[in-house]
């Protein structure tokens, strides 16, 4: 634990005092004979998980009629040091966007026993920044080679829910709005697996390292007030509009990362 923490602090030295001399002293001397490897690629969520979301975004509440998030390409990005020939210490960085874009209409009776239709358009924006120190272990040393890891972190990001509603219903109390627009730091913990396409390491000078190719699980605790943003839009006191709602707690992500040597630059 001590390494780990003394590698992060480095790692915050170098980049916020790379241009200094000490501070390249601290890096060459600590890490002497270690491998340092700068991972980028791109990633894509799949088996996105929110199925306590959606049953109240399609309850009787709100009728919405989207039952998935649609997300975009994932970024990542991650510095791993080579703690011992088997384990590797890393932090990592990943961001996506998921969204909501919803039409619908629905034509009911109100209170009053008169014939109303509602036109809605909801737009939810969630914009996920996971952020993890992890653990990797690699059982075999060779070119090509399988890895086995964890991490544990915070996933920071922000929603936003707009909704907008046209109806026909006299002094309708649902009168749509922008109901939320906020940050949400939550706990975040994954697991993962891959494979390192070693490139030819026989040149000390090659700084690329690998291709990796990679399959992680990820638990995001994303319990937020959210339908309960409205409820003063509502007569009844359901308990949708009065209880947290996990937003996204589960997906798991596909990768392709390329790593680069950073000891040999």
């Amino acid at each position: 634990m001590k390494n780990f923490l003394l590698f992060i602090i480095v790692l915050l030295i170098f980049f916020l005092f790379d241009n200094n001399a000490y501070s390249q002293f601290v890096v060459d001397s600590l890490f002497a004979n270690k491998k340092i490897q700068l991972e980028i690629g791109l990633a894509t969520a799949l088996a996105m998980s929110s199925e306590v979301f959606f049953e109240s975004y399609q309850s009787d509440l709100f009728k919405g009629k989207a039952n998935s998030f649609k997300s975009g390409v994932q970024f990542h990005g991650a510095i791993k040091w080579q703690h011992s020939a088997f384990h590797y210490l890393g932090i990592s960085v990943d961001y996506f966007q998921s969204k909501i874009q919803d039409l619908y209409t629905f034509e009911g009776i109100s209170s009053r026993g008169f014939p109303f239709t509602r036109n809605y358009g909801q737009s939810i924006i969630v914009n996920t920044i996971p952020i993890f120190l992890t653990w990797e272990y690699v059982p075999i040393i060779s070119q090509f080679k399988s890895y086995y890891g964890v991490g544990a972190g915070i996933s920071m990001g922000d929603i936003t829910w707009w909704e907008q509603i046209q109806s026909d219903l006299y002094q309708d109390k649902r009168v749509g709005g922008k109901h939320i627009d906020e940050n949400v730091i939550a706990p975040a913990i994954k697991v993962y697996t891959g494979v390192k396409l070693g490139f030819d390491d026989k040149k000390q000078q090659n700084l690329l390292n690998s291709l990796t190719l990679e399959v992680s699980a990820i638990h995001i605790h994303r319990n937020t007030h959210f339908f309960s943003r409205v409820k003063e839009q509502f007569d009844e006191n359901s308990e949708i509009l009065n209880k947290k709602t996990l937003i996204i707690p589960f997906f798991i992500s596909i990768a392709a990362y390329i790593s680069v040597n950073l000891d040999r630059l």
